[in-house]
């Protein structure tokens, strides 16, 4: 990653290239600082701080404010992209303490916190622009821009249930959803209970089910085996057996995947697996 430092200890990295693996496995160490990382396209697992951090830029880019109280760690585990293609803006760690406009966000815990967000419109339209500016006080100004609007875009809302060292993430925000449809499809085959998903998302599990309610209209409950069978059905449509699309919606029982399968779809998981394009 290019690294340009500018007055008043603020850092923009640009990577945009081709990686197939990590280049380096070693750790690294990381000062006391505030970041904010953009990842426009590839996909990313690092250790912080003792917290594993999975980024992935599919189906929308990602995003991650960091706050570091203290000296830490981190060590890079997958790095891929063609291209990976990842902002990372850095100040010092106190920097939210002096801005009116960050809101709640100031009120993050100062040794160790994470703020998960989907980077929105005018976000990605500043990201990408400074991806083609060569002027490095062009790109200063740019990355300043982005900055406010990344504080714009989530100091307005309060980040919810909150600790020491919480993986947070914006109960308020339509980007949870995102967020939560990413978690199921991760951990379809772990059969994680909703508290075991609001537990890995940093969020309380009331905040979960009170906004799946306001923005899907249904409990937590039933998005989560919607998510699911889809999830099964996606899987079948695209080749896969029976019983590997009966774990993904949860069963552990073919013969009973295939009963609720045929209620909620009209036909049999072998129907649906015969009628897709592979066949």
């Amino acid at each position: 990653m290019s690294i340009q430092r500018f007055p008043g200890d603020f850092r923009l990295g640009v990577l945009n290239e081709p990686r197939d693996g990590v280049l380096d496995p070693r750790p690294g160490r990381v000062e006391p600082k505030l970041m904010v990382f953009l990842l426009l396209s590839g996909r990313q697992r690092f250790v912080l701080g003792g917290r594993r951090i999975e980024m992935d830029a599919d189906p929308l880019p990602d995003g991650a404010l960091f706050r570091i109280g203290t000296p830490t760690e981190v060590t890079f585990e997958v790095n891929e992209g063609r291209p990976l293609t990842k902002l990372s803006l850095a100040m010092p760690p106190d920097w939210l303490d002096t801005v009116a406009g960050a809101g709640a966000l100031s009120a993050l815990p100062g040794t160790f916190s994470v703020l998960r967000f989907v980077p929105g419109p005018a976000v990605l339209a500043t990201a990408r622009h400074i991806l083609r500016e060569d002027t490095p006080l062009r790109r200063m100004a740019l990355g300043m821009s982005l900055l406010d609007q990344v504080i714009a875009d989530l100091g307005g809302d309060g980040p919810g249930e909150t600790g020491p060292g919480a993986l947070i993430l914006n109960p308020e925000s339509p980007a949870l959803l995102t967020r939560l449809r990413r978690e199921i499809a991760a951990t379809a085959r772990d059969k994680l209970t909703t508290a075991q998903l609001a537990r890995r998302m940093g969020v309380g599990l009331r905040s979960l089910e009170r906004q799946v309610q306001a923005q899907e209209g249904k409990s937590l409950g039933a998005f989560l085996r919607a998510e699911r069978f889809d999830l099964a059905l996606r899987a079948l449509r695209a080749g896969a057996p029976v019983f590997a699309a009966a774990s993904l919606a949860g069963f552990s029982s073919a013969e009973n995947f295939a009963t609720a399968f045929r209620r909620r779809y009209g036909l049999t998981p072998s129907q649906a697996r015969r009628d897709s394009p592979r066949g």
